[in-house]
């Protein structure tokens, strides 16, 4: 059984790799000099070195954080993606690249979606994820020359930049502005609980089955728990399909299809268990002619 999980974990971590874009640059704050904002580093509060702008004046500003000379991306397309998070924003602030080809202006990507991770900056939020895709289409011939990340405030208010990779994958556009079912938190705390009551259901089961007791209560939640596991891995399925990030879909099918094969390999060695118990139990009760309930004469 653990060489069928071993070799479950190489396919499904083989599977997640080839779909994850391949990551050509990760910029931290703490060892990159902005050209503008506040570099906050990280501490007891901060989980990770931020950068911090913001717009005090009430005037339009847009302030470029970022310059990526050559970047060097060989895929027809490629994205900046990174944590953004703000408070008190005035108006539709946003982020942006401009992205330098050969023709005489930019291309520029920008956050002004009404949601997903290219939603505009406006209001308040939490840390949340933001990309800013691109394709290089067949005119350019080769990537960009230069990137510039910008973020742009109409009026006042605060934007914090976590740590920021430039990323390449063909298919990039269409799955990372997929807007995630949920956020990555949630979703360590909806696998931490399944994980545990997975643990839970298995020591019940191997318990109560060690002791040959309990036999209407066992199989059943065999069969269920191994029906769930095809339902949760299809729900991987479908969530790699969709575009959905790493954290939505790896789990989900490595939990649904990890319960669907411990329970098929453990139903007949449950099923002969519980026969064996049945067989100490009948020749316990067997009574012999000359036995001990033989009358004493």
């Amino acid at each position: 059984m653990m060489g069928v999980l071993n070799l479950l974990t190489v396919v499904l971590a083989a599977a997640a790799a080839s779909g994850s874009p391949e990551v050509l640059r990760e910029i931290s704050w703490a060892s990159t000099a902005p050209e503008a904002g506040e570099v906050i580093l990280a501490d007891g509060e901060n989980k990770f070195a931020h950068l911090r702008v913001a717009n005090d004046t009430g005037s339009p500003i847009t302030l470029t954080v970022l310059t990526i000379e050559e970047p060097s991306v060989g895929d027809s397309a490629y994205a900046i993606q990174g944590q953004v998070r703000y408070e008190n924003v005035q108006g539709k602030a946003y982020l942006e690249t401009l992205n330098y080809f050969a023709g005489p202006a930019p291309s520029f990507a920008r956050t002004l979606a009404s949601s997903g991770p290219m939603r505009d900056l406006e209001g308040s939020s939490p840390w949340r994820r933001f990309v800013l895709p691109m394709q290089i289409g067949p005119s350019a011939k080769k990537g960009p020359s230069k990137i510039e990340f910008n973020v742009v405030l109409p009026g006042k208010g605060t934007v914090e930049l976590g740590p920021v990779q430039l990323v390449q994958s063909p298919n990039i556009a269409q799955a990372m502005t997929t807007s995630a079912w949920w956020s990555e938190p949630t979703s360590g705390l909806v696998y931490g609980i399944g994980g545990s009551l997975m643990g839970l259901c298995g020591g019940v089961i191997g318990a109560l089955a060690g002791m040959g007791r309990a036999r209407r209560l066992i199989l059943p939640m065999m069969r269920t728990s191994a029906a769930l596991g095809g339902v949760v891995a299809l729900f991987g399925l479908v969530a790699l399909l969709s575009g959905q990030p790493f954290y939505i879909y790896f789990f989900a099918l490595f939990f649904g299809i990890d319960i669907c094969v411990i329970m098929l390999v453990l139903a007949p060695v449950v099923r002969r268990r519980f026969a064996e118990s049945d067989l100490r139990r009948m020749e316990s009760h067997d009574v012999s002619p000359s036995g001990l309930d033989s009358p004493i004469s």
